[in-house]
């Protein structure tokens, strides 16, 4: 996964994330694996414990890439998000 395009139409269950900023204080360099995703949410898995972090206003990074995303580039269903076709 190299390229933000390939982030935001393949499955990010099972990832990484880190919240890298957020409009939320109490959330910035939150990190964890994300164990569930909503259309608005990520829920992860932090030191045992679940979180949920909404997607919208926050910046994530996933697998410690170099690149950051906006979360609300990926608001929306995930199986919707997954079934878009790519041209290639």
């Amino acid at each position: 996964m190299n390229n933000l395009h390939d982030l935001k139409f393949n499955e990010l269950t099972g990832r990484t994330l880190t919240v890298l900023s957020s409009t939320d204080s109490s959330l910035n360099g939150v990190s964890g694996l994300v164990i569930n995703e909503t259309k608005n949410t990520f829920h992860i898995l932090n030191n045992q414990r679940k979180k949920i972090i909404p997607k919208s206003n926050c910046i994530f990074n996933f697998n410690d890439n170099s690149e950051s995303i906006n979360g609300s580039i990926l608001i929306g269903r995930p199986q919707n998000r997954l079934a878009k076709v790519r041209k290639l």
